[in-house]
C-alpha cells in the first residue's frame, strides 16, 4: 500500500458502507469522503482540518468501496534561519523519495538516522495546556520519514505514544486514522475516530461517516447505522451517507428503516440511479413487491438494462403476473447472462401448459448454467409431465447431487422411478425424501407402496406404523395394500 502518498495532507479516506448489500440487488455505492490527513501548523491553536468530498464506484457484487485519494501536505511557514518545509509529497513528485512498494511492510535496515523516535522527537512529560506545535510538527516529521523509509509500523508506535502524551492533539490522531484506514486497520482506525468525535470538533460529521463506514467494514452494522444516522442528521441533504446507512440497516433486517431512509434520499434528486437500485433491493426484502416493481421500472426508464429487466420479472412472477414478467423481459433475449430470465419464462409457459416451449427455454438455461439446481428440477418436471420417466429421473437425480438438502428432488424422484417400475430405487429415492420430509403423509405413503412393491414387506409395515400416527386415512389404506 503506498502510504507515502496517503499520509501528508488535506485529503479524503473513502471508508465503504455495506458492501453485501442486499442480496438481490448489490447496487452501486459511492465511496464518501473521511478522514484527512494534515501537516500540523505552528500555531497557537490548532487548526481545523478541512475536507474535500471523493467518490468512488463500488464494484458490483459485493460492492465492495474503493479508499485511497492523494493526499497533498500543507506547506508550513519556515522560522527564521531554518529550511522551508518539504513539499507536496505524492508518488510522482521529482524530489521525493521513493513509496514503498504496495502491500510491503517490511522493516528496512535501521540506519544512525533512524534512532529511537521518542529520543528524535524528544517525547517527554507535556505541561497541561495546549499541544506544543513544534513537538506535534517533529512528531509528523519523523512519522513521514518513517513511512518513506518503509517502516510504517514504527511511524504508527510514534503517533500511539505521541497522543498518549498528547491527547488533544486532533490532527496528529487524524493522520494517524488515516494511516490505519489505508491499511485496512478498521479496529484501530474505528478507536480513535471515537475519541475525536467525542471531541466533538468543527467536522464531526464527516468524522461520524467515517467512523460509520470503519464499523460497517468490521460488520458491525449496529454501530455504524447508528454514527451514520447521526452524521444523516448533521446534513440530511447528504446521499452518500444516505446510502450507507440504509445499507446497513438492511444488514440486519431493519427494511423499513432503511426504504424511509431511502425515499427521503431520493426526493434530494441525487444520485437517483443508485438510490433507486438500493430502494428496489430494500422493498423487495421487506415483501413490498408492488412500490419495488414502481421504483424499478422508474430505473428501467432512466437506466436500461438486463439486470433490472430480470428483476421486475422476478418480482411480476412474485405476484403471479406472467404477462408482466413477458413483458418486462421482451427484447432483451440476446443480453441474457445467466439462467434466471430462461427459468422465469419457462415457469410462465408451465403455466399456460406450453411444455414445449419450457423444454426449450430450461435447455437453454442448462447450457447457461450446468449446476443451476432450480433448473434440473424444472425440467425434470417437463419430462415427468411428458411421461418420459427415464429423463425425468436423470434429471432429479442430478438435481439432488447438486442440493441434497432439498428433498423435492427426492420426492420427485421416487415418483418418477415408481413410474417406471424401478421400484427398488423408488424407494431409496422416497427414503431420503422422508428423511427430509418426516410428517408428508404423501411421501410417507408412497413410501410405504414402493418398499411393498420392492418386496420389503417389513420395511412397509415400519412406515405403516409411522404413518397411522399422522394420518389414519392413508395409514388404513396402507395396511389393506400390504394385507392382500
Amino acid at each position: 500500500m503506498k502510504l507515502l502518498t496517503m499520509l501528508f495532507a488535506v485529503a479524503v479516506l473513502a471508508v465503504a458502507g455495506c458492501k453485501e448489500g442486499p442480496a438481490v440487488n448489490k447496487g452501486e455505492g459511492a465511496a464518501p469522503p473521511a478522514v484527512p490527513a494534515q501537516v500540523p501548523q505552528e500555531e497557537e491553536e490548532e487548526p481545523s482540518p478541512a475536507l474535500a468530498e471523493h467518490m468512488a464506484a463500488a464494484s458490483a457484487g459485493g460492492a465492495q468501496m474503493q479508499s485511497g485519494g492523494q493526499i497533498e501536505a500543507a506547506p508550513t511557514e519556515a522560522s527564521p534561519g531554518e529550511a522551508n518545509e518539504p513539499d507536496v509529497v505524492t508518488g510522482t513528485d521529482a524530489g521525493a523519495p521513493p513509496a514503498a512498494a504496495e502491500g510491503d511492510v517490511s522493516e528496512k535496515p535501521e540506519t544512525a538516522e533512524d534512532r529511537d523516535v521518542k529520543e528524535s522527537v524528544d517525547v517527554g512529560d507535556l505541561p497541561a495546556g495546549p499541544v506544543d506545535p513544534k513537538k506535534s510538527l517533529k512528531v509528523f516529521e519523523e512519522a513521514k520519514k518513517l513511512i518513506e523509509s518503509g517502516k510504517t509500523d514504527k511511524a504508527i508506535s510514534l503517533f500511539e505514544e505521541w497522543l498518549k502524551l498528547a491527547p488533544t492533539d486532533m490532527v496528529n490522531r487524524k493522520n494517524l486514522v488515516h494511516v490505519y484506514l489505508s491499511m485496512e486497520k478498521y479496529e484501530d482506525a474505528s478507536l480513535h475516530l471515537k475519541i475525536l468525535t467525542d471531541q466533538d470538533p468543527p467536522d464531526k460529521r464527516e468524522l461520524l461517516a467515517a467512523l460509520g463506514r470503519a464499523q460497517a467494514k468490521l460488520a458491525k452494522h449496529t454501530q455504524a447505522a447508528e454514527a451514520l444516522a447521526l452524521a444523516l442528521s448533521m446534513d440530511p441533504s447528504d446521499v452518500d451517507v444516505a446510502l450507507d446507512l440504509a445499507r446497513n440497516l438492511s444488514a440486519t433486517r431493519e427494511y423499513p428503516k432503511a426504504v424511509a431512509v431511502l425515499e427521503a434520499a431520493l426526493k434530494r434528486g441525487k444520485k437517483e440511479i443508485e438510490v433507486l437500485k438500493e430502494l428496489g433491493a430494500a422493498l423487495v426484502l421487506s415483501g413490498e413487491y408492488s412500490r419495488a416493481g414502481e421504483r424499478y421500472r422508474k430505473l428501467q426508464k432512466l437506466q436500461p438494462s438486463v439486470e433490472t429487466a430480470v428483476m421486475i420479472a422476478d418480482i411480476s412472477m412474485q405476484q403471479a403476473r406472467c404477462d408482466d414478467a413477458i413483458d418486462a423481459l421482451a427484447g432483451w433475449d440476446k443480453e441474457f447472462k445467466d439462467e434466471k430470465p430462461f427459468v422465469l419464462l419457462a415457469d410462465c409457459a408451465l403455466q399456460a401448459k406450453d411444455v414445449a416451449k419450457a423444454q426449450k427455454l430450461l435447455s437453454l438455461a442448462v447450457e447457461k448454467n450446468g449446476q443451476c439446481f432450480d433448473c434440473a428440477l424444472k425440467l425434470g418436471d417437463v419430462f415427468f409431465e411428458k411421461g418420459e420417466w427415464d429423463n425425468a429421473s436423470q434429471l432429479y437425480a442430478k438435481a439432488a447431487e447438486m442440493s441434497p438438502q432439498d428433498g423435492r428432488s427426492f420426492a420427485q424422484l421416487g415418483k418418477s422411478l415408481a413410474n417406471a417400475g424401478r421400484h427398488m430405487e423408488a424407494t431409496r429415492a422416497f427414503k431420503s425424501a422422508t428423511e427430509r420430509f418426516p410428517k408428508d403423509a404423501d411421501l410417507l405413503f408412497a413410501l410405504g407402496v414402493e418398499s411393498s412393491a420392492a418386496g420389503e414387506k417389513a420395511e412397509a409395515w415400519k412406515v405403516w406404523g409411522t404413518l397411522d400416527e399422522l394420518d389414519k386415512v392413508k395409514a388404513a389404506e396402507l395396511r389393506k395394500l400390504l394385507t392382500k
